[in-house]
């Protein structure tokens, strides 16, 4: 009998993690591109994503070197300090904000007095604002997680170094990709999304939105939008619901403990008859 109780457990338990996992996972770190980096302008911007010429010069994290806030400075190639101002963005990260509009080319900022190794601004021909962000698919889905690539317009992409975006579905908030951080590969990025961030959505037909946010301007481009499923009605996550904190797995937890309690009572029955 000992055997075949620790037989259930262990079937009981492979239902339990079966919603869990699958056969694919969800892409984390460089693709996701949702981490904002403690210190330093944008790892666009230090990949050498060009902003287009105007006074938004970068996007400067401090979270991590609270002194930059006073030590950060930007030259021209020629040496030339570059007169600015910090603009809050929230979060330790700040716009910076050039006093006179900078003309194309190269610059260099410091995020410390001590920095000895500058990271490169580029600076291009001005562009006009961008007034769609792109266009927005889904890849690939299981009941956990779905995949979505982002093809930025043109005129999105001239901003890149300098936009956030933030994900919702059916109108529900998702996730941020802040300033800077959109791992592009040419004028496209792919990211994931988990269908339990917190809250269960539900299985079936969704609409996903991409909103984006150019610091420093008013006007902003139009979402990126459409239509896609989450395949859960023959996975075993198909019993997830909308519940807080992922409380979807209580019904097989609570299945769990009768079929423990089951067993239990049946190894004592026998014991007496015995």
């Amino acid at each position: 009998m000992r055997f075949q109780t620790l037989g259930w457990i262990g079937i009981l338990g492979a239902l339990l993690s079966g919603c869990g996992s699958s056969n694919e996972s969800a892409q984390t770190g460089g693709q996701t591109g949702s981490l904002a980096p403690s210190c330093g302008i944008t790892p666009l911007a230090q990949e050498g994503q060009p902003v287009p010429a105007g006074d938004a010069a970068a996007i400067l994290y401090t979270a991590g070197c609270p002194k930059a806030v006073n030590e950060f400075t930007l030259t021209a190639s020629s040496g030339q300090p570059i007169a600015f101002q910090l603009e809050p963005l929230g979060n330790g990260a700040y716009l910076v904000r050039t006093v006179a509009a900078l003309d194309p080319g190269v610059y260099q900022a410091r995020t410390s007095a001590t920095d000895t190794t500058p990271d490169t601004l580029t600076v291009m021909q001005a562009q006009p604002l961008p007034t769609t962000l792109g266009q927005i698919t889904s890849t690939r889905s299981n009941c956990d997680w779905a995949r979505f690539s982002l093809e930025l317009s043109s005129d999105a992409l001239a901003y890149a170094s300098l936009l956030a975006l933030e994900v919702s579905i059916d109108g529900t908030f998702a996730r941020r990709i802040d300033y800077g951080t959109l791992a592009l590969s040419g004028n496209s990025a792919t990211f994931d999304l988990s269908r339990c961030p917190g809250n269960c959505f539900s299985g079936g037909a969704h609409v996903i939105q991409v909103d984006a946010f150019i610091a420093g301007e008013q006007a902003q481009p139009a979402p990126a939008t459409t239509a896609f499923n989450w395949n859960c009605s023959d996975d075993a996550c198909a019993t997830k619901a909308l519940a807080p904190n992922g409380g979807s797995k209580k019904p097989v937890l609570t299945l769990l403990g009768l079929g423990l309690a089951f067993l239990l009572r049946s190894r004592c029955k026998l014991r007496r008859r015995f």
